[in-house]
């Protein structure tokens, strides 16, 4: 069945009312084909990621029992397109939501370990994403103590990982959408063009923690152990240790990031970023073992990764940490939002 879809619409409420012309049945794709303007096609696509993020905001109102009455949803605004008639929106406002990453570090420490569910799907999608994503770049260039390093990685490669790696919905300190506006901004800049890719494992092995078999021939990858928090059985806390950003800067960089260390009174990592060069990017992944904490102490500050690690719901966890040096041509992404009678605020 070929259908021809021309009909163009220049409000979100329209268009996807109208993008129930898609709903074809699982098991037919095979026996349709659409055909409609790049023009549509493209306003499709920036409709599906407008609904997405309205999804992911939603979901981290519903985890903090927040209600309508005290947090109004936001409505990413697109440059051709209304949400809606002006008649409909007559009470709505506009707001600007600004980010940048200049000398930040973002990394992963919230996982869904309360829902068992979505945490083996999205851990076993981010383990496929990053063997993927290591395989294309190949056999790395050397191994280090911790485990291999790629230096001079594209842009491009690294933002088509962080388009398959996977956070939980509800982790709202990290928006990996707005991390790639960050990267493919700065690359307009002629920044962040270079990356150095790195799996920091274990430097030393211990059999209890195990390997990770990530794809990449040459040496056995030990896994780390991180665990998480007795106050917040979600969150690890923090991934990366001191001096894991120094990775990938030469010797006369590391001898100025100690100088800053002294002088700014700086950790190793704080100062690394502030060292190293605006055009090159940092890329760490963590092998963490599913045994992680096996000899923690009872009633201590922190807690097993899983209360069975044997069990089969149990799963090694892929973390990654992002190192952004600091520009002083750093681009701030802004987002325009629609805002409906009650006020949205960051949660």
């Amino acid at each position: 069945m070929v259908s021809y879809f021309v009909r163009r619409s220049g409000m979100y409420d329209t268009l996807m009312q109208m993008g129930r012309w898609f709903g074809f049945r699982n098991g037919y794709e095979d026996l349709t084909r659409i055909y409609m303007t790049d023009e549509l096609a493209g306003w499709f696509s920036d409709l599906a990621l407008v609904e997405h993020e309205l999804r992911e905001d939603i979901q981290v109102y519903e985890s903090q029992n927040l209600t309508p009455l005290q947090l109004g949803t936001r409505i990413l605004e697109h440059p051709a397109m209304l949400v809606t008639s002006h008649l409909k929106q007559r009470f709505a406002t506009t707001i600007t939501v600004e980010q940048s990453y200049s000398a930040q570090v973002v990394q992963t420490v919230r996982f869904p370990f309360r829902r068992p569910d979505d945490l083996i799907a999205l851990l076993d999608d981010n383990l496929q994403a990053a063997r993927t994503f290591l395989q294309h770049l190949g056999v790395p260039e050397r191994w280090n103590r911790s485990g291999p390093v790629w230096p001079g990685v594209t842009p491009e490669a690294v933002l088509e990982f962080l388009r398959n790696y996977r956070v939980d919905p509800e982790a709202h300190s990290l928006s990996l959408p707005l991390v790639r506006a960050y990267i493919e901004r700065q690359n307009e800049l002629g920044e962040l063009r270079t990356w150095t890719v790195l799996i920091k494992g274990r430097e030393s092995v211990d059999r209890r923690l195990g390997d990770l078999d990530l794809g990449v021939s040459g040496q056995a990858i030990h896994q780390v152990s991180r665990t998480r928090l007795a106050s917040d059985l979600n969150s690890l806390g923090v991934i990366t240790s001191p001096g894991d950003e120094e990775e990938g800067l030469s010797v006369e960089e590391l001898e100025r990031a100690a100088a800053l260390q002294q002088s700014a009174n700086l950790g190793a990592n704080p100062a690394a970023r502030r060292i190293r060069a605006p055009r090159e990017g940092l890329l760490l992944l963590y092998p963490i073992s599913r045994h992680s904490g096996y000899d923690s102490p009872e009633g201590g500050s922190r807690r097993a990764l899983f209360e069975d690690s044997n069990d089969d719901n149990a799963r090694d966890v892929l973390g990654l940490a992002i190192s952004f040096p600091k520009s002083d041509n750093a681009q701030r992404i802004t987002g325009q939002y629609v805002v409906g009678t009650v006020g949205w605020r960051p949660v």
